[in-house]
């Protein structure tokens, strides 16, 4: 008989009055709660919700390390631990705590929005609260966040899964008017291996309706816990068979808890309809159990849904789905092709918007291709088709060798295992992305994975097996790795320079100097003891003097450049092999490198490399600050720029509860992907389709558009209120017809220096022409400027530089004339890449000088003075210059077209000072802004307009709180709009050639009036 303690003490809080309550349950009081579970109960079930005896805590762990069964319902379990239980009649309630629940494996909960939810059911594989369901409150529910993994396989690697030791899924669905899965009222935990092993546990973390329950809708919750957890798992051979391979299937049943034997059906579908269905039988005693089955008769090529359904003896029911396919090319190709244009993919012939997702699998996370599933694959996809998705990023983020354990002997089921995932979804015409390697590529044998010729041979054998498979087919591009890192990764960065990085960088010093006296002058080496490059050491960190207090005689920062340079040389370089193999099996194929916010760490980014790739991908994720900065730093000219992987990082409070809610955090989602369009991008990926629980990080059990439990976030609503804005509207989209004005060139002579100062410099320039000014801009890299050419802006502004190569500023100012635009350079422009002064400036004024910033630094115009600020690190570390005894001077070869501001303004304290001087310079070179913003609350307005051959895209973003009342005047087109957008909220609108509205997001109501005056 199955033995209960059931926790139901009607002096305690959260009491629910039970009825009919059966003879083999024990009742028992907060006071005896703690000794009672130190007795050899099955299942203890406490109906108080979120309140619990502190006291009995630890008896409740030690109980649940047994294996046994556990079932909360009406709250959090330990949510509100009582610490005072004498009399009990005078206890308060406590403070909600993390510290037990989290023991549990729960890192978090959020309340979950269920005004939308028209009704609740049970899910289909288990009904066993069916019973309950007319007791919830459906008003009620909260997000469970699971963290069991806390484990990885492989420790020093970034990205690892671990054990697999939990599934969570839901037992009671609430669904939506479009019948979409939203909220989940009850959780099934099965803790298959673990702390907590053989324990099944169901969580109600909501609240039912009444204080009065008939304890018979518990019977089969009762039944089920008692049985401990089952295991049924099964697969076929390979996800994909091909020629004349016969499919094959195994069933396996792992039995923690009570032992029984099992009978049921394997059915095989096909185009929906049955063409196999097969008895199966396990009766054996032992914990384990396995069966085979062959499928011989099946030949037609196409998806297979295998349907397993088996029954115990002791009255359990088990539903499992798995599929496969045979092999059909035309899979590949029917759906999901992509092209690059300039701005914009072509995908399935027509210019479409990104609206992506990153997808393994809920079932194993990472470790998909391991263990496919190509029915639930097949199903997810179709469910994001319906979401209006149509990429797909996905790949291989560790562990490479369980792929390809030695060089050239790639397991051939994984590759089966892609054919399958692309089928799938070639039928849902979703384009895919496949990422090879992340943050540093495997270097198998080899010593060195970018430069050690085995590594880069075996890394060829691995990407090769997979693109020699889909030549032509247009379903997949290829992702080289995911924010790489080349020699300065935080698993590798503390390890010495290897002997083949310290070869390369004599031979990197050698092509650049050409002689070592040359290299010793531009570096300030000791030319006793440098007498050939190779005596040149790669530096380290700790030989850098990056602050104004790290001083010594053994540093020397001059070097640090250089070896950052080296770095993006060497990561080119790889990129380049690696990009030329792929394009050998099929010209046409895409590729790109998954770049992170590398621009803010002194490592690859687009601008550096994008010549190289098909397009650029950029991941912007922490610094929600600077979103605009982040995606326009990586947009490289005329290539598309896919925002690949964004979404919100789980950010706590001091006190380590959530610090936002689910809905803030849609918020947060749509504006990056409103950012994503209107900085000139393609579009964007979220990470990730579902959460994944099943790796070491608390982060990764919160991000995702789906729940640890299978519903559906606010945030999945983004997905459709994008789809529906630009379905219908693919005939508008054209690349960009027209740059703006205003070109920013980032100087990276001084972002890879000791003294860095460009991020900072190009972030507030950011944010001041886009949020202060409203004014659009975009980026080109010191060390490419032939983009300038191209777009021909009027104003070129290289702000607070402090180092320039020579050869560069001579090509900059030649460009200039060229093309006829004003170059506004801020801080001092005399000095040259490797911090001299170099006389550059010799020609153009009477006389320079320079000297060390000032606290306090004032430019003064005609009519105006400008005071600046700065602080202590740039006092400093910075430098002003005076032209001719001025802080700004106009000079140029005839045209006047060079702009000299002595001061770095881009670092000073207040920008709002920098803003005005920046409004007051476009004034005075007659640069207008055909877009004006008035209105209540405008400060924190984001507007952004992009010129299509027939149309406009207007994007809008409320950076503020408080809700905006927005009057925009476009003096192009002679409208104003009229609209409100909420605090915190984004939106979208588009325009003909006239001005007039075609569509807008998410039906915003925008009323338009006619200007008659012009631009002010």
């Amino acid at each position: 008989m199955t033995k209960i303690l059931l926790f139901n003490d009607r002096k305690f809080p959260d009491y629910i009055k039970l009825k009919n309550v059966p003879g083999e349950c024990r009742i028992c009081t907060a006071e005896e709660l703690k000794d009672e579970l130190q007795k050899d109960y099955d299942i203890f079930v406490s109906l108080h919700g979120d309140s619990f005896p502190a006291d009995a805590a630890e008896a409740l762990f030690l109980f649940l390390q047994k294996g046994k069964g556990f079932l909360n319902a009406g709250g959090i379990p330990l949510l509100n631990p009582y610490y005072d239980n004498g009399g009990l009649k005078e206890a308060k309630p406590g403070l909600p705590q993390l510290s037990y629940f989290r023991r549990l494996n729960i890192h978090a909960f959020l309340e979950v929005d269920c005004t939308k939810v028209t009704g609740i059911r049970p899910a289909a594989a288990q009904e066993v609260l069916g019973d309950l369901a007319d007791s919830i409150n459906i008003t009620i529910a909260r997000n469970l966040v699971w963290n069991p993994t806390k484990d990885k396989y492989e420790p020093d690697i970034w990205g690892t899964v671990g054990p697999m030791d939990v599934t969570v899924t839901s037992l009671l669905n609430g669904y939506d008017t479009d019948n979409h899965f939203t909220v989940s009222y009850a959780t099934l935990v099965e803790n298959w291996k673990g702390k907590y092993a053989g324990g099944r546990w169901i969580l109600i973390p909501g609240k039912l309706k009444d204080r009065e329950l008939d304890a018979a809708a518990l019977l089969k919750a009762f039944d089920y816990l008692a049985k401990g957890c089952r295991e049924l798992t099964f697969s076929t051979g390979y996800a994909s068979y091909r020629g004349l391979e016969h499919p094959s299937v195994k069933i396996n049943l792992e039995q923690y808890g009570d032992i029984a034997e099992w009978n049921g059906t394997l059915r095989c579908l096909y185009k929906d309809i049955t063409v196999e269905e097969i008895c199966v039988s396990l009766k054996g005693k032992n914990r384990s159990q396995s069966s085979y089955i062959d499928l011989p008769n099946l030949k037609e090529k196409g998806r297979y849904d295998l349907e397993l359904v088996m029954l115990s003896s002791d009255g359990e029911t088990m539903k499992k789905t798995q599929g496969f396919y045979i092999y059909d090319e035309e899979l590949l190709s029917t759906g999901g092709r992509a092209e690059c244009q300039k701005d914009y993919f072509l995908m399935d012939g027509k210019l479409q918007p990104v609206i992506g997702t990153t997808y393994m699998s809920d079932e194993v996370s990472r470790d998909f291709l391991l263990y496919p599933n190509p029915t639930h694959w097949y199903q997810d996809m179709k469910c994001m088709k319906e979401y209006g998705i149509n990429w797909i990023r996905t790949g291989i983020w560790c562990n490479w060798r369980r792929y390809m354990w030695d060089d050239g002997r790639m397991d051939e089921a994984v590759l089966r295992a892609l054919d399958a995932f692309l089928q799938a979804a070639g039928e849902n015409y979703i384009h895919v992305t496949f990422t090879f390697f992340s943050f540093v590529p495997e270097d198998w044998e080899g010593t060195n994975p970018y430069l050690d010729e085995r590594s880069l041979i075996a890394q060829e054998h691995f990407i090769a097996a997979f693109v020699s498979r889909y030549a032509g087919t247009g379903i997949v591009d290829w992702d080289l790795i995911n924010e790489p890192y080349t020699f300065d990764h935080p698993t590798t960065r503390k390890k010495p320079a290897d002997t083949l990085e310290q070869i390369a960088f004599a031979d990197f010093l050698k092509a650049k100097y050409k002689e070592v006296s040359k290299m010793i002058q531009c570096l300030d080496l000791d030319g006793s003891l440098i007498k050939q490059f190779s005596d040149v050491k790669v530096p380290s960190e700790g030989d850098i003097n990056f602050t104004f207090t790290d001083i010594g005689d053994s540093k020397n920062g001059s070097i640090w450049r250089d070896y950052r340079l080296f770095t993006v040389e060497v990561f080119k370089n790889w990129s380049s092999r690696m990009n030329r193999l792929i394009k050998e099996y099929d010209p046409s194929y895409l590729v790109c490198v998954g770049q992170d916010e590398g621009i803010y760490a002194q490592r690859p980014t687009p601008l550096l490399y994008g010549e190289l790739l098909d397009y650029s991908a950029q991941h912007p994720w922490w610094h929600n600050d600077a979103l605009v900065y982040s995606m326009k730093s990586s947009k490289y000219i005329d290539k598309p720029l896919l925002i690949q992987e964004t979404g919100v990082m789980f950010a706590e409070r001091a006190d380590g509860w959530p610090r936002r809610t689910e809905y803030q955090i849609a918020q947060l989602l749509q504006k990056k992907f409103v950012y994503s369009m209107a900085t000139g991008g393609a579009g964007a990926i979220q990470w990730i389709w579902n959460t994944n629980y099943m790796l070491n990080s608390a982060n990764e059990s919160h991000i995702g558009a789906i729940r640890n439990d299978g519903s559906f976030k606010p945030e999945a609503e983004i997905y459709k209120d994008f789809h529906h804005f630009f379905n219908g509207i693919e005939d508008y989209i054209s690349d960009i017809r027209q740059y703006p004005d205003i070109s920013v060139i980032y100087p990276f002579s001084n972002d890879f220096s000791n003294r860095s100062f460009a991020g900072k410099a190009c972030r507030n320039l950011a944010h001041i022409l886009t949020d202060i000014l409203k004014r659009d801009f975009y980026f080109v890299s010191e060390f490419d400027l032939k983009p300038l050419l191209i777009k021909k802006p009027r104003l070129i502004i290289l702000p607070s530089p402090h180092q320039f190569e020579d050869s560069r500023f001579t090509c900059l100012m030649e460009i200039a004339e060229e093309i006829n635009a004003k170059v506004l350079i801020t801080g001092p422009a005399s000095f040259n890449e490797y911090f001299k002064e170099s006389g550059r400036l010799d020609t153009l004024f009477a006389g320079t000088s320079i000297r060390p910033l000032q606290k306090c630094e004032i430019l003064r115009t005609e009519n105006t003075a400008f005071h600046f600020s700065f602080a202590v690190e740039y006092m400093e570390l910075a430098y002003a210059q005076e032209y001719e005894g001025a802080m700004m001077k106009m000079a140029g070869t005839g045209k006047d077209n060079l702009l000299c501001i002595g001061i770095p303004v881009e670092l000073s304290d207040d920008i709002n000072m920098t803003a005005l001087l920046y409004q007051h310079i476009l004034a005075m070179l007659s640069i207008k802004n055909p877009i004006a913003i008035h209105g209540v609350n405008t400060e924190g307005i984001y507007f952004s307009k992009i010129r299509w051959k027939e149309a406009f895209l207007c994007c809008i973003v409320n950076e503020a709180y408080p809700e905006a009342e927005v009057r925009l005047s476009d003096y192009e087109v002679k409208k104003e709009y009229h609209l409100k957008l909420p605090g915190n909220e984004s939106g979208m609108f588009l325009t003909g050639m006239d001005g007039n509205i075609i569509k807008t997001y998410k039906n915003q109501t925008i009323t338009i009036t006619n200007l008659s005056r012009e631009v002010e």
